[in-house]
């Protein structure tokens, strides 16, 4: 005991104590705060530990290999007690639950139903992760009497049934993570405003309908990604002031993208992003409990204490159609623009060099045509590119980040490109048929005019001049006319 003791002097984090639990720990009398996370603990929780929480107002077990059955009740000493044994191998059903404000029993292999009583005795919870276990049957409906309730990431279950209205109106909510889960229905479609709600991620369930219609001065992230939405993008994500993720990828949505996405404030006004840099600077370990999955760059990552730092549109995967609107490059912050899979076609913005902070670009699998603009070659920060599968035509550049880009699937699928890194090389003596920039344009219309104003002329000339010439009657009586 004393050598345990020497060296670790404070019960704390990262001291490497396991696999057992110290005798002495269970012999405290006056202990109201125990860290054991990543402390090398393993086995099973013996009763006396759990006796012992019963006395505390924060009891951390998290990150080590603990194992077996909670007891039927995990209960702290007040009302503002944290608990958290996340990251663990715990084990059976769901425990009840009282005088906990924080609880995270993430990461482990719970299973079972939520009952509608579980959250009955916590009238002061603010955050509760239950994600990463094997709970099953339907969200329990019961969340009205915890008035400061403020995260909810029940996430990575096997959860079926629709959102209860009881959590989808909840005044208090700022983060709601249901993803990969059963769930369906049209979710939250009793909502017309969140009143403090900032993150929502619904991704990976079996939800359908159009795509709710939410407003809310203080929504930053949302997330449907792989559901079964239809219909238009509406235009009320253009008013949501805050907005900086948006993941609607992997529906079926249809129609064009609305001009109005090029004036979201939440990517062009550069007071919100050093907002959210000023956030989560002074405020990290709040910020830190939000979290989401976001495919970038071609693989998903999780981004949590960054998020607010990342601007991201993904729409890949829908049936969208219709042109890249050229105000999508009034977009000045976005760091992620992704618009693979659907039925755009056009040609990419000339202006689409505006986006300074790009950092990865996919518009793969569309029916894009013409030329890869030279500007996209200024755009010094994008490190990812996926053209691949349009109808794109002419030289690849050659200059800046494009000198980087010498993965040649990037660009299959478009016949008429040509140059490095592909293996058809570009004609110089040949004139690009498909080089449609605006001067091309501009100087091809001006040769039409000057070409009808001469045909014109001629055609004119001729048709007076050669009749007279032609025919002696009327020369005749022309020249009377005129009195010669």
């Amino acid at each position: 005991m004393a050598r345990s003791y020497k060296r670790c002097p404070f019960i704390r984090p990262d001291c490497q104590l396991g696999p057992s639990f110290p005798a002495w720990i269970a012999t405290q009398t006056n202990l109201q705060y125990l860290f054991l996370r990543n402390t090398a603990l393993s086995g099973t929780v013996p009763h006396s530990i759990w006796k012992l929480s019963v006395q505390l107002n924060f009891f951390d077990l998290s990150e080590n290999q603990l194992e077996g059955n909670l007891p039927s009740m995990l209960m702290l000493r007040g009302p503002s007690g944290v608990m958290n044994l996340e990251n663990n191998l715990f084990n059976g059903t769901l425990p009840r639950l009282r005088n906990i404000a924080e609880l995270s029993l993430k990461n482990n292999q719970l299973t079972g139903v939520m009952s509608t009583d579980l959250l009955g005795q916590l009238p002061d919870l603010k955050y509760l992760d239950l994600s990463g276990n094997m709970l099953y049957g339907n969200i329990t409906r019961k969340w009205d009497a915890m008035e400061q309730l403020g995260y909810v990431d029940l996430s990575r279950n096997n959860l079926s049934g629709e959102i209860p209205e009881a959590l989808c109106q909840h005044p208090s909510l700022m983060c709601l993570q249901l993803s990969n889960n059963d769930l369906y229905g049209e979710p939250c479609n009793c909502v017309t405003t969140f009143p403090l709600l900032q993150s929502i991620d619904l991704g990976e369930n079996s939800f359908s309908g159009n795509v709710p219609r939410w407003r809310g001065d203080h929504l930053e992230e949302i997330r449907l990604h792989g559901n079964f939405f239809k219909g238009s993008l509406p235009t009320e994500l253009c008013s949501l002031p805050f907005l900086h993720v948006l993941d609607l990828s992997q529906n079926h949505l249809s129609g064009p993208i609305p001009p109005c996405f090029g004036k979201m404030r939440g990517f062009t006004d550069s007071f919100l992003a050093s907002d959210r840099i000023f956030r989560i600077q002074f405020y990290g370990a709040y910020f830190h409990m939000f979290k989401m999955e976001l495919r970038v760059k071609g693989n998903p990552l999780i981004y949590d204490a960054n998020l607010p730092l990342f601007d991201f549109i993904d729409l890949s995967g829908n049936e969208l159609s219709g042109k890249i609107p050229e105000q999508i490059t009034n977009l000045s912050y976005l760091r992620g623009l992704n618009l693979s899979g659907n039925h755009i076609s056009g040609y990419i913005p000339e202006t689409i060099g505006l986006l300074q902070k790009l950092e990865s670009l996919d518009l793969s699998n569309n029916a894009l045509d013409g030329h890869i603009p030279q500007s996209l070659a200024s755009i010094t920060s994008l490190d990812h590119l996926n053209l691949s599968h349009n109808n794109l035509s002419g030289p690849i550049p050659t200059k800046n980040q494009f000198l980087t880009f010498n993965d040649p699937s990037i660009y299959e699928g478009n016949p008429g490109l040509c140059g490095i890194p592909l293996s058809k090389v570009c004609n110089p003596h040949k004139p690009n048929k498909d080089h449609h920039s605006d001067d091309d344009r501009g100087i091809s219309e001006r040769m039409m005019l000057v070409i009808s104003i001469v045909l014109g002329f001629i055609f004119g000339f001729w048709g007076v001049c050669g009749t007279l010439a032609i025919k002696k009657s009327w020369r005749d009586a022309y020249f009377g006319f005129l009195g010669i």
